[in-house]
């Protein structure tokens, strides 16, 4: 049976269970949950966590019927480097200089990870991924956070 799954696609499955658990228990274990009606601060984390992990379900059910199974990660250092200091720079500014710079600066980074990178592309899309992260958490969750902010 495990011979039909495509190794990439469990190793993704598995990784979105983990996060998607560890995510869960963290926000139920730590923080009040509250209702439906009377959200607590761990309820948003706990249904994302449930939701990750139960998208690691489908992939990895999904997996099941393709061909061949390949343990061996086919990605390279670039990917993984590019990828992490992408979050780490993300993390670092979005105080510093607002959320829609810090959207950008992450997309531009991860994006180098492509062998094709297209500046154009990654442009709109990091302008468009801080807007729409910007609408969420400021208008959506009325979080305090600013979209442009010079505080070095």
């Amino acid at each position: 049976m495990l011979k039909h799954m495509k190794n990439r696609d469990v190793l993704s499955g598995l990784l979105f269970i983990l996060v998607g658990a560890f995510v869960a228990i963290k926000a139920y274990n730590d923080y009040p949950v509250g209702t439906l009606a009377r959200m607590g601060p761990g309820y948003f984390p706990l249904i994302l966590g449930v939701a990750l992990a139960l998208v690691g379900v489908v992939v990895i059910a999904l997996a099941l019927n393709v061909q061949g199974l390949d343990l061996k990660p086919n990605f390279g250092a670039r990917t993984f480097v590019a990828v992490l200091l992408s979050a780490l720079v993300f993390g670092l500014l979005v105080e510093r200089v607002g959320l829609m710079p810090s959207a950008l600066a992450l997309t531009l980074i991860a994006a180098a990870a492509e062998k094709r990178f297209v500046l154009s592309r990654s442009l709109f899309l990091g302008f468009s991924l801080g807007l729409l992260t910007w609408l969420i958490f400021v208008f959506g969750l009325e979080m305090n956070l600013s979209a442009f902010a010079w505080n070095f």
